[in-house]
């Protein structure tokens, strides 16, 4: 018993001595802690400090700094307007929205436009090997442009598109990585396949006076003209480090690495813009992107063929129509479902145009002449009308005339009675003079100034410049039929002649 007694005691004193000496630990660590915590909130509290000792001497100096800012600007504003519109209360963003200004920038636009496009074909032919440098410098220019009038419009949400991200990577590849060859080849199809199909999916039309236009055109058929200056230059290129003869694409470059990048994008942008950013859109319905701009537009094919479709396989009604807010999964799949299909039948013909240069050139040619016909459609829808009102108006002036000079002369008793009954008359059916032409003319500037200034930057324009086109026409004929009244003499007739050879077509 007693061994057994002194062994407990032992295993007792044991693990007394230990509890103590855990005891001492933590108290050990406790009061090091502490000890820390208070050094650290000594410090803490020393910053603090200083950072309100700093705060309370920088934050007078900017508030000068920034009241001397706005002082200036209040100063600077006056005269640049004047130098500007000429007007110190005339605001530069209101002069720019007149209809002469318009005029003036459209003109200004065509030139340099026409100036860029002879540019870019000159240094793609002649020093095909710095046209790289020439790409990016461009596109960095347009896409920033492009970025700053997207976010005015509220269409910010569209530089998220497919082709941008195409572009990025083209300038990425020409400059940080030129010589990279599986980069340059994978951009080869990518500039080829989509970017070059989107022109005539979705009719871009190349428009030299339409900034927007000329950006779309660019961003879609330019990277081609790159690559093909790296395929096919006569000296060895980093994409073809070999030279042209020898260079093939093979199919991980021709599809699977394409298609991964394009895969990549898709989720991406459906994340960014269907749930990240999907409060944004539920608050601001003004908010664009492609998806949600074919749903709107019911006259796009795109719209027209995913609808039709949807109808077929039971998606949709048949009376029913894309409705985003109502099945948005349903419209989403089906966008997605179209692209994805676009996407891969683009992605096919870019191996023919890798291995023969003629069929390179017709693609590129073809999707060019494309973008100049629907230029072309875009113009003389908008153009022709107000042209065949001229030729009108012109004939209508020619007739009078005529009719004019192929009745008899008057007798001098008849003339005289004529006269004092055209001067009776004069006050209610004669032409209007020149006090009231000036009128005329001026309400027909205000009218033009007012639509022009709520067109939207889109292609449903036309309408309202054809609606000023009516106008115009309208009140011609009814200055027509108040000169018709009574037979004008030669030198009124004379005026209406000048009148119409001034129409501004």
């Amino acid at each position: 018993m007693s061994k057994a007694r002194r062994a407990t005691d032992q295993v007792l004193e044991a693990n007394r001595k230990f509890m103590k000496q855990v005891s001492d630990l933590v108290r050990g660590l406790e009061e090091t802690g502490m000890g820390i915590s208070e050094r650290a909130q000594a410090r803490m509290d020393e910053l603090r400090a200083n950072l309100n000792e700093q705060q309370g001497e920088v934050m007078p100096r900017l508030k000068s700094t920034l009241s001397k800012i706005e002082e200036q600007r209040e100063r600077a504003t006056p005269m640049v307007r004047r130098a500007i519109t000429g007007n110190e209360a005339l605001a530069v963003e209101e002069w720019l929205n007149k209809y002469t200004v318009v005029k003036t920038i459209d003109k200004v636009t065509y030139v340099l436009s026409i100036v860029f496009l002879q540019s870019t074909q000159y240094i793609s032919m002649r020093f095909p090997e710095y046209f790289r440098f020439f790409f990016a410098a461009a596109t960095i220019f347009l896409l920033s442009t492009r970025i700053y009038m997207y976010g005015k419009q509220n269409m910010q949400y569209f530089m998220y598109d497919y082709c941008y991200m195409t572009n990025t990577l083209c300038v990425i590849n020409a400059l940080a990585q030129p010589q990279n060859a599986y980069f340059w080849q994978v951009n080869f199809v990518a500039a080829n396949g989509p970017l070059l199909g989107a022109i005539v999916a979705w009719r871009n039309s190349l428009v030299f006076h339409d900034v927007d236009k000329v950006t779309s055109f660019f961003i879609h058929f330019v990277p081609a003209l790159l690559t093909y200056a790296e395929r096919w230059s006569i000296h060895p290129t980093p994409m073809c480090p070999n030279g042209a003869s020898s260079c093939t694409l093979s199919f991980m470059t021709a599809f699977v690495a394409p298609f991964t990048v394009y895969l990549i994008w898709q989720v991406a942008y459906l994340f960014i813009t269907e749930y990240l950013d999907r409060d944004k859109f539920e608050k601001d319905p003004s908010l664009m992107t492609s998806l949600r701009w074919i749903v709107r537009d019911k006259k796009n094919q795109v719209h027209v063929l995913m609808l039709t479709v949807g109808r077929q396989l039971g998606i949709f009604e048949a009376d029913e129509e894309l409705d985003f807010k109502r099945k948005p999964m349903a419209v989403i799949g089906l966008f997605v479902v179209f692209q994805l299909i676009f996407t891969i039948a683009c992605f096919l013909p870019t191996s023919i145009m890798f291995i023969s240069q003629n069929v390179h050139r017709v693609f590129i040619v073809v999707v060019a002449i494309i973008a100049l016909w629907n230029g072309a459609g875009f113009l003389f829808h908008v153009f022709v009308k107000r042209y065949e009102e001229g030729l009108q108006k012109k004939s209508e002036a020619s007739r009078r005339k005529s009719s004019r000079n192929s009745m008899p002369r008057r007798t001098s008793s008849s003339s005289g009675s004529k006269r004092k009954s055209k001067a009776r008359m004069k006050g209610f059916c004669a032409p209007p003079n020149e006090a009231e032409r000036e009128l005329l003319r001026r309400e027909k500037e205000a009218l033009e100034e007012a639509l022009l200034a709520n067109v939207p930057e889109d292609d449903n324009h036309d309408e309202d410049q054809d609606y000023v086109y009516r106008q115009n026409a309208k009140r011609s004929e009814r200055k027509s039929a108040k000169a018709a009244t009574l037979e004008p003499s030669d030198d009124e007739v004379a005026d209406d002649d000048d009148e119409d050879d001034n129409v501004s077509l």
